[in-house]
């Protein structure tokens, strides 16, 4: 459906221009994408110059982007019932249930501000006790504490 896709697997859909479906059961939608392994969806919009698609190439998951050859939002395949799959933002092999990556140039890979605790002051996180928070500095270096 559209200019110039293809729908090569096996109850695959293509949709927009220049995508290209090729997985099994995998769903395109948008301009320039490919899915190449099966159970994917690959939504947005791939790099107009030079040709290069944004691949979706990792079996059971989600990409998303726009104008760019690699994925902006991430979600990655389950283990079955009962488990559940981790999602990346800026990585397609997200290690932790949200991964947020930092492009090399960045001081840091996320931002958050006007945090509004449910206890504590204003901009202080809620941790329950027991629960680890790990941070990674723009160096590689880890800092990881125990509530």
């Amino acid at each position: 459906m559209g200019d110039a896709c293809e729908s090569n697997g096996h109850d695959a859909i293509a949709g927009g221009e220049l995508c290209v479906a090729d997985g099994w059961a995998s769903v395109v939608f948008g301009y320039n994408l490919w899915s190449q392994s099966d159970y994917t969806i690959t939504v947005g919009k791939g790099v107009n110059s030079g040709g290069s698609p944004l691949n979706n190439n990792v079996q059971n998951s989600l990409m998303i982007a726009f104008n760019s050859n690699l994925p902006t939002f991430f979600v990655g395949g389950a283990n079955g019932v009962g488990t559940f799959g981790n999602v990346g933002i800026a990585t397609s092999t997200p290690s932790a249930r949200l991964h947020v990556d930092k492009v090399s140039n960045e001081t840091s890979g996320t931002i958050i501000t006007s945090l509004k605790a449910m206890t504590g002051g204003l901009g202080s996180p809620v941790v329950n006790e027991g629960q680890r928070i790990e941070l990674i500095t723009a160096t590689g270096s880890n800092t990881q504490s125990t509530i």
